[in-house]
């Protein structure tokens, strides 16, 4: 278990260091997310309604937009 700070990029370098570190064999990423109340405290469990990944957009081609 690690706790590697905000964001991202930590959780990628935490991941990174733990595989150098220890050579595991398998690697379980349970999630990576942020606090929305300080009613939360650290390894709290949280289970949400919904999920929104501000690095993520699906977008709608229009018709025939990106074909030939």
């Amino acid at each position: 278990m690690s706790l590697c700070g905000i964001g991202k990029v930590n959780s990628a370098s935490s991941t990174q260091k733990m595989i150098d570190m220890f050579c595991p064999d398998v690697i379980i990423n349970s999630g990576v997310a942020g606090a929305v109340t300080r009613e939360l405290g650290v390894l709290d469990i949280v289970i949400s309604e919904y999920e929104k990944n501000p690095c993520f957009k699906i977008i709608r081609l229009k018709e025939n937009q990106g074909h030939g």
